[in-house]
């Protein structure tokens, strides 16, 4: 046969292989002015069986009930061979507009034999995007070694916006209510997940296992259960290599034995977290944080605040177990947290910079401190009018820096008065002339004879936490004022 007539045979094979979809969907050419119409279980899955569709327009128009289906692979992109670590297949390029609509009752389950990059979508490259999708009921159901797990995708380098995703996953590495790994955009996004990781797990969060990329405005919550020897695990993402800003989470964090790297948003940052906040149950490990259970590399933490419970073994902190010659930076925290030592409101251990920043923190330990436990770099312009009643009512023991930073003195409820910080009474608190050379055009603020300083950015007033004071902030305090009565 001559070179001519194989590739005129293969041509036509590949005609007819991708003619087929002109026959399949509910409408539609593929193109961006009319994308497919996918508005059947049958519609979902038969995109799933044609790649040469994978780079085109979809568009749902009606929800869809996957009861009758299920997988032991990604629906659409799926790794074909799981013996390797890289995706190996042809990843979604193509645009995919949920509409609105649903996507539920679907089931994955690599019956034992742990596929990767499990999701509607196994893997998302540059220039794909799934926007306006919500998924329902979605159970993913890898096993020992699989990797790359989340409700929308296993691994995002595209675009994912304005989608709601309800998922109930396990596996042991890189697991996320909306993507497993991110090297792309995740904004607008919200997650409501369980995930469950076996022993040596690691890199799991209720949003996004391991994000190398961009996540805005996205809100998780949900429950993280892992085995012995588990690690960076967290409510929004499991690490952070780049940038999370305006997000959060409320998480229930369940570890075992060994396990560290733990935090109520992020158990990993190596970059920069901004205006953040996180609602946290975690018990148990080590180099655990209300937001970060440590913060090196280029880690940058500003503008936020956590609130919650710990319990833990070393290097226990209100905003972040360790502070690794890096810096956090007006954030405030509020709760309780035990361990046997470096326990601190703020900062469990501190080797980096702390600055403008307070804790109102119930702490237990080996000289625990209300904003550190152990200071080794510098604390700055802080306050506590937390408790404890061992170490100290700023930091339980220092070898570094510590200027302009006091707590409130023991006789009035604060924690010890070690020599560490200057405390001051519940009056002196009040009162704006006692915190010298404090900001308080730009960064503070107090009302006088009535309430501790508090950060600009996170207004007492400001009781939807959406940044703003305004008539909703209002309606809230009536509201509740109303049923009191």
């Amino acid at each position: 046969m001559s070179a001519r007539e194989i590739f005129a045979g293969t041509s036509l094979i590949l005609i007819l292989f991708c003619a087929s979809s002109l026959a399949k969907y509910s409408g539609g050419t593929g193109e961006p002015n009319d994308p497919y119409l996918i508005a059947t279980p049958n519609d979902l899955n038969s995109i799933g069986l044609d790649p040469c569709d994978w780079d085109n327009h979809f568009k749902m128009t009606a929800d869809i009930n996957m009861a009758g289906y299920s997988y032991t692979t990604a629906i659409i992109s799926p790794d074909i061979d799981s013996s390797l670590s890289e995706f190996q297949g042809t990843a979604f390029t193509g645009v995919f507009d949920g509409n609105g609509y649903v996507i539920k009752n679907l089931k994955i389950d690599t019956l034992g034999v742990g596929n990767d990059y499990l999701g509607i979508f196994g893997q998302i490259n540059a220039g794909g995007s799934v926007q306006n999708l919500y998924l329902e009921d979605i159970n993913f159901v890898g096993s020992y070694g699989s990797s790359y797990v989340g409700g929308i995708c296993g691994y995002n380098n595209g675009y994912i916006k304005d989608c709601n995703s309800d998922t109930v996953l396990s596996g042991s590495g890189r697991i996320g209510g909306v993507c497993g790994k991110n090297t792309g955009f995740i904004t607008n996004c919200t997650s409501a997940s369980s995930i469950t990781g076996s022993d040596f797990s690691g890199y799991l969060g209720c949003l996004c296992g391991d994000n190398l990329g961009l996540i805005y405005d996205s809100q998780a919550s949900g429950q993280i259960t892992c085995g012995d020897n588990s690690g960076h695990l967290g409510g929004l993402c499991g690490r952070n290599m780049d940038c999370v800003k305006e997000s959060s989470a409320i998480v229930s964090i369940e570890a075992k034995t060994d396990s560290d790297y733990l935090g109520g948003l992020c158990g990993d940052n190596q970059n920069l977290i901004i205006r953040c906040h996180a609602e946290f149950s975690i018990n148990y490990g080590e180099r655990i944080g209300g937001l970060v259970g440590i913060n090196w590399g280029a880690g940058v933490i500003k503008n936020c605040y956590a609130q919650g419970t710990i319990l833990g073994t070393s290097d226990i902190g209100g905003i972040c177990g360790e502070n690794y010659l890096c810096s956090i930076s007006s954030c405030y925290s509020k709760g309780s947290i035990a361990g046997w030592y470096d326990v601190g409101g703020i900062c469990g251990n501190n080797a980096g910079d702390v600055n403008n920043c307070y804790s109102d923190i119930y702490a237990e330990g080996m000289l625990p401190g209300g904003v550190c436990g152990g200071n080794y770099g510098s604390v700055s312009d802080c306050y506590s009018i937390g408790y404890s009643e061992e170490g100290g009512g700023l930091c339980g023991m220092s070898s570094g820096v510590i200027n302009n930073s006091y707590f409130l003195d023991p006789n009035d409820g604060g924690g010890p008065n070690n020599g560490l910080g200057l405390p001051l009474t519940e009056e002196q608190m009040k009162l704006k002339d006692s915190f010298v050379e404090w900001d308080f055009v730009n960064l503070w603020d107090i009302g006088e004879n009535q309430t501790y300083p508090f950060l600009r950015t996170h207004l007492p007033s400001d009781i939807n936490k959406d940044d703003e004071t305004n008539l909703y902030d209002l309606a809230i305090v009536a509201g509740n004022w109303l049923a009191e009565e």
